[in-house]
């Protein structure tokens, strides 16, 4: 005989929020209704699932037994039901991208999308975060990633190598920036962190600079632009900063580039069944191998 399964539903919810209240908010119903689905398992079951001591709320061990198995239940039918509305859902087709990416190389593009796809409408998530496939919006995205986390699922689609960039001014002056050691007299323009950073220094060289300012952007964007403003150093993308660079508006100092970032694209295998995920790959496909020719 199988469990209740709204007692179960209501289980994991407790379980995975370690709350009553927010299991509740979730299954959209009361949470005296999720207390006495849980009785009513525990009924069932013939033991106690949970520990109650004041506020805090603990499995028992026969509690930790179950959750285990229904947390990878529950998990691949939420997975299940995103893939399903996704298909049902591709138009538009949701992109999850990097501002920056979506600016400087897709933006460009998109009239020649349009032209061979007329109908299919797109919807960009702009962040800075890995594509969160459960949301049945986002059926593609495209990431910046170290090489080494690039999965099977991933299709590299623009070198990301990184080197500095600066307004030109920098490159004269008493503080001219004509070697790597000469950025600890400068600005150093940081993402949220300075891995990649440290990762250039030491490739140039200067593992242990320390700069005179260190300013940190999420916005890789207002990163760049800060840079053109003279503002300080940033590591930047030469294949997507070229107009800049081409213009005058920033200048690389060093012929040194790191090489290990790259933008990929990230597609669930279930996801390339869908006919306008399909036409949305292939288009980059050719984009990619237009970028790659001489």
């Amino acid at each position: 005989m199988l469990a209740p399964l709204n007692g179960l539903r209501a289980f994991e919810a407790v379980a995975r929020h370690e709350s009553f209240t927010r299991a509740a908010q979730e299954l959209a119903v009361s949470q005296s209704a999720v207390s006495h689905q849980i009785r009513n398992l525990e009924g069932f079951l013939r033991t106690r699932l949970f520990e109650r001591s004041g506020l805090t709320l603990a499995l028992t061990q026969e509690g930790q037994t179950l959750y285990a198995g229904l947390r990878q239940a529950f998990a691949l039918i939420r997975q299940s039901v995103a893939d399903v509305q996704a298909e049902v859902e591709a138009s538009p087709l949701g992109i999850s991208l990097k501002p920056h990416f979506a600016l400087k190389w897709l933006a460009p593009r998109l009239a020649r999308f349009w032209q061979v796809n007329p109908g299919l409408d797109l919807r960009f998530f702009h962040t800075n975060q890995p594509a969160d496939f459960a949301d049945p919006q986002v059926h593609v995205s495209i990431e910046w990633r170290h090489g080494e986390a690039a999965g099977p699922e991933c299709i590299l689609l623009v070198e990301g190598a990184l080197t500095p960039a600066c307004h030109p001014a920098l490159l004269a002056g008493p503080r001219a920036l004509r070697t790597p050691a000469d950025l600890a007299h400068h600005t150093l323009l940081h993402e949220t962190d300075d891995k990649s950073w440290l990762e250039w220094l030491a490739k140039a060289g200067e593992p242990g600079l320390d700069p005179a300012h260190k300013q940190f952007y999420e916005d890789t964007n207002v990163r760049q632009q800060a840079a053109i403003e003279g503002q300080g150093v940033a590591l930047v993308c030469p294949r997507l900063a070229a107009d800049d660079l081409a213009a005058g508006r920033l200048a690389c100092p060093f012929d040194i580039r790191l090489d290990s970032y790259s933008y990929y694209l990230v597609v669930p295998p279930n996801r390339l069944d869908v006919p306008n995920v399909r036409k949305f790959v292939n288009w980059l496909m050719r984009e990619r191998e237009a970028d790659q020719a001489p």
